[in-house]
Order: C-alpha cells, then sequence, then structure tokens
C-alpha cells in the first residue's frame, strides 16, 4: 500500500496540472483576465501550501541574514513570473508549444546552476540538454520556435523564470518548501 500512495498522488498531480493548463487556454477564451487568472491560481496555491503545512506541522521561517531575505524575495519574484509568464504565453501561441517550451526548463536548471552555483558539467548531461533541444523541435512548430512570436518568447520566459525559482530554492535548501 505504501508505493501505491505516491504513484496515485503522481497521478493525481498530472491529471490536475492538465485541467490547470487547459483551464488557463478556456479562461482566457471566455475573457477571463490573466490578472484574475493570476490572483485565483495563487491564491488556491497559497491556500494549499498553508494546508499541507498546518498537517505536516512546518516550522516558522526564520532569517539569520539579509543574503537570505535576497534568495528569499528573488525566489519568491520568480515564483510568481512563472505562472504570469506561462499565462501570457497561452494568449499568443498553442497550448502544445506553450507547454514544450516551459518544460526545456529542467535544461535550463542545469545552465544556470553550472553558472550560478558551480556545479559539475558532463557529457551525459550536455547530451541530456542537447537532447531535450532537438525533443522542442521535432515536437512543436519549429517556425514558431524560431520566430519572434510573442508566445514563443513569453514560454521561453516563462521556463527561465522556473528554472530561477528552483535554483534560488536550492540556495534556500535549509528551508522547507512550504516556509519558502
Amino acid at each position: 500500500m505504501e508505493n501505491k500512495i505516491p504513484i496515485m498522488a503522481l497521478f493525481f498531480a498530472g491529471i490536475v496540472w492538465a485541467v490547470a493548463a487547459l483551464s488557463y487556454k478556456f479562461f482566457l477564451a471566455v475573457g477571463i483576465s490573466i490578472a484574475v487568472i493570476f490572483v485565483v491560481t495563487r491564491l488556491f496555491k497559497l491556500l494549499s501550501v498553508l494546508a499541507i503545512a498546518k498537517h505536516k506541522k512546518v516550522p516558522q521561517l526564520h532569517l539569520t541574514d539579509s543574503r537570505e531575505l535576497f534568495f528569499l524575495l528573488l525566489n519568491a519574484l520568480f515564483s510568481m513570473g512563472t505562472p504570469v509568464l506561462f499565462v501570457l504565453a497561452l494568449s499568443y501561441t498553442s497550448l502544445t508549444n506553450v507547454y514544450f517550451i516551459h518544460y526545456t526548463m529542467p535544461a535550463w536548471v542545469f545552465i544556470l546552476a553550472a553558472i550560478f552555483l558551480g556545479e559539475s558539467i558532463n557529457t551525459k548531461k550536455i547530451a541530456a540538454v542537447g537532447a531535450t533541444v532537438a525533443g522542442i523541435v521535432f515536437i512543436s512548430s519549429p517556425s514558431q520556435i524560431f520566430s519572434a512570436n510573442p508566445g514563443v518568447i513569453f514560454a521561453f520566459l516563462s521556463a527561465l523564470s522556473f528554472a530561477g525559482d528552483i535554483i534560488t530554492a536550492r540556495e534556500l535548501k535549509n528551508y522547507s518548501y512550504h516556509a519558502v
């Protein structure tokens, strides 16, 4: 039974994520503004995190210096910027392109971690980045990806913001995810 719980949770999260992405497109199509979508999704995230934190009895955040405050604020900026850029991307290009470009995030995390955190680079990691880029080109519309389409630009910025969220969270690794 223990092994089934994480699998079921992952399955449920996948369904919620897919429904959320489709609902973004639907809400935009019926005229609900990006600002409303953003506020509702952030409110849902806040309530979810607070409920989990209360259930797991997560300790309060205690900042010890200005560097920690800087990374916490930077993490918050990236955390808020990612969904805004994602929804903006959906306004200008297809859901397929936005998803595939947005999920180049692991490649950007690798690159930014090597630059800012000094993580090691090896051939296997470089091959993975190359495979990611090749996969994006093969799966989505290459003519749109290599154009100045605002949706593509916002999707790339969303991926970079998501990567920034991950990188700054790594710097705050002594804090729980809920506190961050």
